[in-house]
């Protein structure tokens, strides 16, 4: 996608086109990307990792994000926010 993307840009300006050449090029290979699928999504359990190290780590993540977002979504806190604006 690079190599596409590079090329475009530079025949794009070596034919002065009203059209931004970058602008081309991101259109161009996002249009390709979507178009082979390059997009994937895999879900896994958390019994399905095993590296110790990696699953402590995600465990952590995890909780981290529950915690600050319990935060973030409880009135005591709203109301930190609202009186340090």
């Amino acid at each position: 996608m690079g190599v596409i993307a590079f090329t475009m840009m530079i025949v794009l300006k070596k034919m002065h086109c009203r059209i931004p050449p970058v602008l081309a090029a991101v259109v161009v290979t996002t249009i390709l990307s979507w178009a082979f699928l390059f997009e994937q999504h895999l879900v896994i359990h958390q019994d399905m990792i095993l590296d110790p190290q990696t699953k402590a780590l995600l465990t952590a993540y995890y909780l981290g994000s529950v915690s600050l977002f319990l935060c973030y979504s409880s009135k005591g806190c709203d109301r930190v926010s609202l009186r340090s604006r």
